[in-house]
């Protein structure tokens, strides 16, 4: 088999094992053949130079190889990858440190991350940042996110960390946990007051409710939910509850945000959409965003509020688009220069960020993944002249890829300047559109008494006398002896400073002799 062949098969074994999601068996083939490849590489390179120039601009063994190793804690393989790939020239001096670097850094983070989990296990991992505050934080991030011998327990918004070895601290959490959560929910179900059958609710709805209060805004917040769209009025514990319900029509919902603002940070107010009870965290998420769409007008809101958050998906929350993680960074680039789009990583990456916004009304995940699998499936800059090659850096790791032009984003400008118009003291060619806008604008400001403008501007002629009258100033001054300098360091910069003073004279007073003209007519 050609040495070529061999490293593809390879490298394809390591292309298709996920590094998110991968079994025992799966890691094991990835590692096999990464180490496969090193051994072969020498030849390999030797190879791709002879036959192509170059080395293909992604190479498995040097760009994910090492990460693959440092999310298992094999910190010395991944440094002896680099070594190998700097051994064979496809990777220099510079690069190989800053590689070293980062698996330094990231080696020290899981360091004390672990000593700090063996002395205060279950911290929650939000935490981590502040208690490890001197760590490198990009790389306390990555290790937070990939690093495979830490277990997570997901608690309200964020986790719970453990070391494997903690099993029964691990399994106890997990039974406090469920019970705090069905505790939680039996309690939520006791307090929400029966909800009339009469009530027609629409599609998609969020009522919002809150009891008497103190507050100075309590006759307003009452005032404001007997004006929604449905009312509701009922009396638990010998108390009133106030219950208003809106749907998802601006109108409705930018009211709704008005009555939220005014209660929200009432001990008795709660919201519930579509049935289910919500925190506040994500209701503020909701007026965030679909409040702004409501204000917006706009139907096409949710594909970018901007430029810079616009994108093909249809939900710029998602934090996926030019100006930020943007959806053709998600790929590999194979040894002909093609990049082949991994939507499975993308659609996976959406599924998670959007999960916050799951209940907005203008979400729709099954348009945001159909809309993926509208995005092209290549990109071949060679071809297709909207794109080119760039380089792009994903957890400190340079990869090759491939951008939209500026011409495709529309940030190119061709800016057209026409030299005539500038020397051309032709002011009386009409066929000039620019000039005569210019003479037109002055003869405006003419007109208007409050400002006048007066061209004190020589014609031809006038330029011709002005230099006359600057060489009949010199030769006049040059008549005089003032100061005799045999010293031509000094000589020198007083003849130019005297031409100079000649020069200003002369236009001084040939504009003053031209001014005094205009006046006269």
């Amino acid at each position: 088999m050609d040495i070529l062949d061999k490293y593809f098969k390879l490298q394809e074994n390591m292309r298709n094992i996920s590094k998110t999601n991968c079994t025992d068996d799966e890691i094991k083939l990835y590692f096999e053949s990464g180490e496969k490849i090193l051994s072969i590489l020498d030849k390999v390179v030797k190879q791709f130079i002879e036959e192509w120039g170059e080395t293909p601009p992604t190479m498995y063994c040097r760009d994910e190889l090492p990460d693959m190793y440092m999310r298992y804690g094999e910190w010395d393989k991944a440094r002896r990858a680099i070594d190998r790939c700097y051994e064979v020239n496809i990777l220099n001096q510079p690069q190989r440190y800053a590689q070293h670097t980062w698996i330094n850094n990231c080696e020290a983070a899981v360091n004390e991350l672990v000593n700090h989990l063996k002395e205060y296990p279950g911290t929650l991992q939000k935490d981590m940042y502040s208690r490890l505050h001197y760590v490198d934080k990009e790389a306390l991030k990555w290790v937070l996110r990939f690093y495979k011998h830490i277990v997570k327990i997901k608690y309200k918004n964020t986790n719970k960390l453990f070391l494997p070895e903690q099993n029964e601290l691990i399994n106890e959490e997990i039974k406090n946990i469920e019970k705090e959560e069905a505790s939680q929910k039996s309690y939520d179900n006791i307090n929400l007051p029966d909800i009339p059958k009469s009530i027609d609710f629409p599609d998609w709805y969020i009522s919002i409710s809150f009891g008497e209060s103190p507050s100075k805004n309590y006759p307003q917040a009452v005032a404001l939910a007997k004006s929604a769209p449905q009312y509701i009025e009922n009396v638990v514990d010998n108390k009133i509850l106030h219950q208003a319900v809106f749907s998802d029509e601006p109108s409705e919902y930018l009211q709704f945000i008005k009555l939220y603002e005014l209660v929200s940070n009432w001990k008795s107010c709660y919201v519930i959409i579509n049935g289910a009870m919500v925190d506040r965290k994500i209701v503020g998420n909701l007026n965030y965003c679909y409040g702004d769409k409501c204000r917006s007008g706009k139907s096409d809101f949710c594909y970018g509020a901007s430029e810079y958050t616009s994108n093909p998906f249809g939900c710029h929350r998602a934090q996926m688009h030019a100006y930020n993680d943007p959806w053709y960074s998600y790929g590999i680039m194979d040894t002909k220069g093609i990049f082949h789009v991994d939507k499975d990583a993308i659609k996976k990456e959406l599924v998670s960020r959007l999960a916050p916004y799951k209940l907005c009304p203008a979400l729709d995940m099954d348009v945001v993944l159909s809309n993926v699998d509208k995005l092209p499936n290549t990109i071949n800059p060679k071809v297709d002249k909207d794109w080119e090659y760039t380089t792009i850096i994903k957890n400190g790791i340079p990869y090759e890829g491939v951008q939209p032009t500026l011409e495709a984003r529309g940030l190119a400008y061709t800016i057209n300047i026409n030299l005539d118009d500038i020397f051309n003291d032709n002011t009386d060619n009409t066929s000039n559109s620019s000039e005569n806008f210019i003479v037109k604008n002055i003869n405006d400001r003419k007109k208007d008494k409050s400002s006048t403008i007066t061209s004190t501007k020589p014609t031809k002629k006038g330029r011709i006398l002005r230099v006359l009258i600057s060489i009949f100033i010199f030769a006049f001054i040059g008549n005089f002896t003032i100061v005799h300098i045999d010293n031509p360091i000094i000589g020198f910069p007083a003849l130019f400073f005297v031409i100079y003073i000649s020069f200003k004279l002369g236009s001084f007073i040939t504009d003053k002799l031209f001014k005094d003209r205009q006046t006269d007519n």
